[in-house]
C-alpha cells in the first residue's frame, strides 16, 4: 500500500515542477529578449550580427604612406515579406554595461535590392539610460538592449534583400562592450 500511496505522490510532484519550470522561462529575461529577436516570416525579419569577444573590431588596411584606414562598416541583409505592407524598422543593440562610451553615433544606411536607390540617416545609441533593459545578467556582469525605431510605418515596395549598412563613427581601433546588434522589420500598416 505504501509503494501505490508513493507513485501517486510522484504525479502532483511532477506536475508542479513542470509549471513552476515554464513559469520561471516566462520570467526569465533572456528567453523573453530573444523572443523579442524573434518574427514570423510573414511579418517581417529580424537580422543579427553577434561579435566574437563581445567586441566590435574595425578592420585595418595599411595605406602606402604609412597610415592606417579603418572599414567601420557592418552590413546586414533582410527581405520584406510583402512591397504592399508597411514596416516599422528597428535598431537593436545589446551590449555590456561596462561600454566604456556613453553615445555611440552612427550613420544608417538602406539599399534597395538593385542597389540603385540609398537612404541614410543618422542614429545614436545611448548606453547605459535609466530605460535601458537588463536582458540578461551573469557573475554581476549586467547585458542591456537599446532599442529605437529608425523607420515606422515605411513602405519598401521593392522585391528582393535590401542591405542595411551601420557606419561608426567612433574614433579608435575597436569598441568593447557590443555583444550584438540587430536589425528588425515587423509588419505595422495604417489603418
Amino acid at each position: 500500500m505504501k509503494n501505490s500511496a508513493k507513485k501517486y505522490l510522484i504525479f502532483p510532484i511532477l506536475f508542479l515542477t513542470i509549471c513552476f519550470s515554464a513559469n520561471s522561462c516566462k520570467n526569465n529575461p533572456t528567453e523573453q529578449a530573444k523572443k523579442e529577436l524573434q518574427v514570423k516570416p510573414s511579418e517581417g525579419f529580424c537580422t543579427t550580427h553577434e561579435f566574437p569577444n563581445a567586441t566590435w573590431t574595425f578592420d585595418k588596411k595599411n595605406l602606402p604612406n604609412g597610415d592606417i584606414e579603418l572599414n567601420k562598416s557592418l552590413t546586414m541583409k533582410g527581405a520584406f515579406p510583402n512591397p504592399d505592407d508597411y514596416y516599422d524598422l528597428t535598431l537593436i543593440v545589446d551590449y555590456y554595461e561596462s561600454v566604456p562610451i556613453k553615445r555611440l553615433p552612427l550613420d544608417f544606411t538602406t539599399i534597395t535590392p538593385d542597389g540603385k536607390s540609398r537612404q541614410s540617416r543618422s542614429v545614436e545609441v545611448v548606453f547605459n539610460t535609466d530605460s535601458a533593459k537588463v536582458i540578461e545578467e551573469v557573475n554581476a556582469k549586467k547585458l542591456k538592449r537599446f532599442a529605437q525605431v529608425i523607420y515606422p510605418q515605411k513602405n519598401y515596395p521593392e522585391k528582393g534583400e535590401f542591405t542595411f549598412e551601420l557606419y561608426s563613427k567612433y574614433t579608435k581601433i575597436s569598441l568593447d562592450g557590443i555583444k550584438a546588434i540587430s536589425i528588425k522589420a515587423v509588419k505595422n500598416n495604417p489603418e
